[in-house]
């Protein structure tokens, strides 16, 4: 619903905005998964798992208060100055990697009871959410409204995931 010159600097601005992802949070579960795995029937398991999420959320949240504020700035040392205004749609980008982080960790109940379906339910949820979304807002906020539909879908998945993975063993 937009053209070509939006949608790139949208795609330019959702690289800069899935960094914490890319490179604090996945790294992370990779570790992660075969600790939980191991500790999580320990008597003192969610003492650790709260301290655990916490430093998680502080180093994303922290790597993506820096990519805020950089962006602007490194994309005018290396792109070209009609590029510069995708440093605008980063902080939301930014906000929905750091919310669907937190999904990787949530989904440890669904694991541990062995309940994946519960995982697809969730995705086939989303991505039927996703695609009404940027239906709607795409349409009519242009790229702001894609930056917000991944917001809402990423909030939705991780809401979702809490929900049921709680339900099946408390984190």
């Amino acid at each position: 619903y937009v053209g070509l010159a939006q949608t790139g600097l949208y795609s330019l601005g959702y690289k800069f905005g899935n960094l914490p992802n890319n490179f604090i949070a996945a790294p992370f579960i990779q570790i992660w998964d075969i600790r939980f795995f191991k500790s999580y029937k320990d008597k003192n398991a969610h003492v650790i798992f709260g301290k655990i999420f916490t430093y998680l959320c502080f180093l994303t949240i922290f790597a993506g208060l820096g990519i805020s504020v950089l962006t602007k700035d490194a994309l005018q040392i290396m792109s070209d100055s009609l590029y510069w205004s995708a440093y605008k749609i980063v902080p939301i980008i930014l906000v929905a990697y750091i919310v669907f982080s937190f999904q990787y960790y949530f989904k440890m109940g669904i694991l541990i009871k062995k309940k994946t379906q519960y995982l697809a339910y969730i995705n086939v949820s989303n991505a039927l959410l996703n695609i009404i979304l940027n239906l709607i807002l795409i349409r009519r906020f242009g790229v702001w409204g894609a930056a917000f539909a991944t917001l809402a879908c990423f909030t939705y998945k991780v809401l979702a995931t809490y929900l049921v993975g709680n339900s099946l063993y408390k984190i």
